[in-house]
């Protein structure tokens, strides 16, 4: 999934669209799912908290994340770009989402550790 607007801003059609595709992916009907942020320069607090609410319905349901101290302090998978995430995929990557093609200051609002 790449989100086709430069920022995710609250109340945008783009993060309403991106609020939904998550909420699928939540909802478990999909096993993996990579989202490119290629486009992406700018979050809202509201797609922060989408992604965040992802990741622990997903948890809830039984899927498995690594633990952020063991993927250098960060919550979710993150890959230069698609063919790197598919690859990962391919090896055995058990993160349910995967992001490619993040911008370092949006990496970083992620690190926990």
């Amino acid at each position: 999934m790449t989100p086709r607007a430069s920022n995710l801003l609250e109340g945008t059609p783009a993060l309403e669209a991106f609020q939904t595709a998550l909420a699928t992916i939540a909802e478990g009907e999909l096993k993996r799912v990579i989202l490119d942020f290629c486009e992406v320069e700018f979050l809202c607090s509201a797609c922060l908290g989408n992604l965040i609410t992802a990741r622990r319905k997903l948890r809830s349901a039984g899927q498995t994340f690594v633990r952020p101290c063991q993927r250098r302090g960060s919550l979710f998978a993150f890959f230069p770009d698609r063919e790197a995430a598919l690859a990962a995929c391919r090896l055995g990557e058990t993160d349910p989402l995967l992001f490619c093609s993040v911008s370092r200051e949006i990496e970083e609002v992620f690190c926990v550790c």
